[in-house]
């Protein structure tokens, strides 16, 4: 650990004021730490800072509580400049509602009429009788389906009429025929009319959102059906008449069925209207075949959509908003540090007046956008979500004042500075710059230089130095032992025998291994929740807080929970996967062993992740001891690194060939 001074100074001897202080006695904090205690000074002076210490000693508060204090002369300025056109406005308003000859100002009570004459009269009170003046309702149109019964009706009508017509048309009928038909025309018209007055009434049905059933070759075969049924009907009686009247049967039965043949090719309408209807017979009712309803379609649900930037602008802005500010901007490379750090803010903002206001994906954007124009004096943001809001005109930048990039080493690293530097470019020029990480690699030392001027540096702990809180054990495996040895880790307590550890914490290096690894632990009846990009936001805050509680005992994750995330009493870290980049193998071990606590870290490394191993090892400037589980079989496929491994990574010049390399088995690594 690098030389500090010790700390003598309180809260308030370091130039907080009073509402700064009463927000820190709400976080509970007493005694600052090394880090806050060198670096709040030179950011209340207005210097760029970069500082970098161990995690969990306090950076949040370190840039937060002067940060505030800095804006607060601006934060005031804008409430106040936003009071005065208030009253600008009103007068302006006052002044046109005065009269054009100069008479006196009209006020509200002379232009508002009373509150009785503004009261809706209620029946009885001489409210107005007349039907067209009241407000009606708007009609709601309802799609209706023709029940089955009255369509079955409709075409056993018009296939009688077609059998009407045929009788009708026969030449040389007997007058016995002639009453006979007659008197089925009578029979039939009394009936056909008590159908038509018990026609079922079709009940409303919702609406739907499907079209309309068109009519099909089915409807047309089933209407045929009751024609023919219908004419086979009126020939069973027209055979009976004729066998009294035998003269007429011939020529009667002949006109039938040049008839039948003339009208079979007929396509009855399915909504005739129609007056006589004979009775079926009940031959008809054993051959008629219901048409079949039509299967009702299924309304399907909606999937959710996340939460993406509009294609265009969704919602216009407010005219009557006044938004300000914001004054300082905070970004951070997760969405769980920035809620976390949002939280902190908050609480101090109770105190002092102002506003903070959070953006962040996994959220809805209007209501970010309407937080945005009530105002704010520090936003805490993503850099993907402020990028969105910055393309849709929804956020100004260019009152910022301070600008702080926590977890600096990621933020400046080629996957988010390309995004950062677009945010920068918004920026005006004559800003504060504060960076903030545990980690200050030697390779973002030229964009640091490039970015701030005349920057001080704050550092407690070298570069690669971890928690002095933290036990570190280098467990060889296999990759196929991987999850039995994190079973049996979990079941007996690793280092601290008998001991079952309350909270886990397991990192992949991937999304589909931690899904992997949470499945096989689900299976082995551990209770466990996962963590990564893919999964929701609302999720991500529910295993998180799970696990904060103690409802869940193993969190599996990939690097999202390795950045600043401050959740106490991890009892254990287990590096299921050797990180590739040394520095988040400082990040992760950092989890455990918090404000003073001690914790423990594992590492599993299997054949094919020794290189990464000794690069971090390299970077710490110490050597990981090996340590085996008592009592856990390995297989002989393990390597075992040697205890006397260098920790000083060899430089190799030019063209020195083999000499430069290792000797042995397995390179220069041993």
């Amino acid at each position: 650990m690098g030389d500090t001074k010790p700390m003598n100074n309180t809260f308030a001897q370091l130039g907080l004021n009073e509402h700064i202080l009463a927000g820190v006695e709400a976080l509970g904090f007493t005694t600052p730490t090394p880090v806050q205690e060198q670096a709040i000074p030179l950011i209340l002076e207005g210097r760029d800072v970069v500082a970098s210490a161990q995690t969990g000693t306090g950076k949040t508060c370190a840039f937060v509580l002067p940060t505030l204090q800095r804006i607060a002369s601006a934060s005031r300025a804008a409430r106040e400049q936003i009071a005065a056109e208030a009253i600008e406005a009103a007068k302006q308003a006052q002044d046109d509602a005065t009269s054009s000859d100069g008479s006196e100002p009209i006020t509200l009570a002379d232009e508002v009429p009373p509150a009785a004459s503004l009261s809706v009269p209620t029946s009885g009170e001489g409210s107005p009788s007349n039907d067209d003046d009241k407000p009606k309702a708007p009609r709601r149109r309802i799609r209706r389906r023709h029940h089955r019964r009255s369509t079955q009706v409709a075409d056993a009508n018009a296939a009688n009429d077609v059998a009407v017509s045929a009788t009708t048309s026969a030449e040389g009928a007997t007058s016995e025929a002639v009453e006979g038909r007659t008197t089925s025309e009578a029979a039939g018209g009394s009936v056909a009319t008590s159908a038509t007055e018990d026609k079922p009434v079709t009940k409303r049905r919702r609406r739907r959102r499907g079209k309309r059933r068109k009519a099909t070759n089915r409807d047309s075969s089933d209407a045929s059906q009751l024609l023919d049924d219908s004419q086979h009907t009126g020939n069973a009686g027209a055979s009976d008449e004729s066998s009294a009247n035998p003269q007429a049967s011939g020529k009667g039965s002949g006109e039938d069925a040049s008839s039948d043949e003339t009208t079979s090719n007929d396509k009855p309408a399915r909504n005739t209207a129609t007056t006589s209807k004979a009775h079926p017979s009940p031959t008809a009712h054993a051959n008629t075949n219901p048409a079949p309803q039509p299967k009702r379609k299924r309304k399907r649900r909606r999937r959710k959509k996340p939460a993406t930037a509009p294609s265009g602008d969704s919602r216009e802005r407010d005219p009557n908003a006044r938004p300000f500010g914001p004054f300082a901007l905070v970004i951070t490379p997760t969405r769980e540090l920035a809620q976390q750090i949002d939280d902190v803010v908050s609480v101090v903002c109770e105190h002092t007046n102002q506003r903070a206001v959070i953006v962040m994906g996994g959220a809805k954007f209007n209501r970010q956008i309407r937080s945005l124009e009530s105002g704010c004096d520090m936003l805490v943001a993503t850099p993907g979500r402020l990028i969105d809001l910055m393309e849709h005109d929804h956020v100004s930048l260019a009152s910022v004042e301070v600008l702080v990039l926590d977890e600096a080493d990621r933020m400046l690293d080629m996957g988010f500075w390309p995004s950062v530097r677009r945010i920068m470019a918004e920026l005006p020029a004559n800003r504060q710059n504060l960076l903030f990480s545990a980690t200050i690699p030697p390779s973002i030392k030229s964009t640091i230089d490039a970015m701030l001027h005349d920057p001080a540096y704050v550092e407690i702990a070298r570069v690669g130095q971890t928690a002095e809180t933290v036990e570190e054990h280098l467990c060889p495996i296999t990759q196929g032992q991987k999850t039995q040895l994190l079973q049996e880790l979990i079941r007996t307590g690793g280092a601290e025998e008998g001991i079952t550890p309350e909270r886990v914490l397991v990192f992949c290096r991937t999304k589909q291994r931690v899904d992997l690894v949470s499945q096989t632990l689900k299976n082995a009846g551990l209770s466990v929740d996962v963590m990564h990009a893919d999964r929701p936001q609302k999720a991500r805050e529910r295993a998180l807080l799970k696990f904060r509680e103690g409802r869940c005992q193993v969190l599996v994750a990939t690097d999202v929970m390795s950045r600043g995330i401050d959740v106490s009493g991890i009892d254990a870290v287990v590096n299921y996967d050797v990180p590739l980049d040394p520095e988040d193998y400082v990040h992760r071990i950092g989890r455990t062993g918090r404000a003073g606590a001690t914790g423990h870290a594992y590492t599993f490394v299997a054949p094919d992740e020794i290189t990464p191993l000794r690069e971090i090892e390299y970077f710490t400037g110490k050597l990981v001891p090996a340590w085996d589980l008592p009592g856990f079989s390995y297989d002989e496929g393990r390597i075992v690194p040697g205890a006397t491994r260098s920790t000083v990574k060899p430089k190799r010049t030019m063209f020195a060939g083999s000499r430069g390399r290792g000797r042995g088995l397995y390179g220069r690594h041993y």
